[in-house]
This record gives C-alpha cells, structure tokens and sequence, in this order.
C-alpha cells in the first residue's frame, strides 16, 4: 500500500487532514475520502503553523501504519447481525436468545 500524506485544508474555524481510506462495506472494498479535525486556527495566514503540520503527520502515521487487513474490518451492526445473534440462538437459553432479538438496541 502507498505512503499517504494527507490534504491540509481550512473548514471554518479548524484545519483538517483530508485523505483516503479502504473500508469494508457491505463485503466489498471501496474507497472513502474521510476528514480528520487537527485544531483551531490560530493564524491569519493561509498556511497551517508547524503545530498542526506535526498532528497531521502523526494522524497519518497511524493510517499509513495499520496492521488490520481492509477485508477483516467490519462495523459494529454487521458483527451484531453476523456473529454475536447467531452465536447467541445457537449457544445460549432460549430466553437469552429471545431477549436479545426484542431489545431494541440490536433490532
């Protein structure tokens, strides 16, 4: 995978660090453009000072940088649909079962 170095930009009153990310949606891999808050601006000028120059190549570190392949990560409501319901039907008492399909945080 290629290093990334991100697009600082000015939205408002912050500077962000725009750049692009591989997710796993829906079991396919799509890339998504994402934006990431650095801080307030401080400055009149255009150009961002050295403070936020440094956050946004520590940000871009840990996304050059992850260890978790694209097509392992999944969202927390596909791993409640695909894992923890099923395991829970098959493995627990059917109450346990039946109370977990009727709370409304999972349905």
């Amino acid at each position: 995978m290629r290093k990334q170095e991100g697009q600082i930009i000015r939205i408002g009153e912050r500077w962000y660090v725009r750049y692009w990310e591989r997710r796993n949606v829906g079991g396919t891999i799509e890339r998504k453009r994402l934006t990431h808050a650095l801080g307030q601006i401080t400055t009149r000028g255009k150009t961002p000072p050295a403070d936020i120059m440094a956050e946004a190549e520590a940000f871009m570190t840990t996304v050059n940088h992850c260890s978790i392949p694209v097509d392992q990560v999944i969202t927390f409501v596909e791993f409640i649909e695909t894992v923890f319901l099923p395991s829970a039907k098959a493995n627990k008492k059917p109450s346990t079962a039946r109370s977990t399909n009727r709370s409304g945080i999972f349905t």
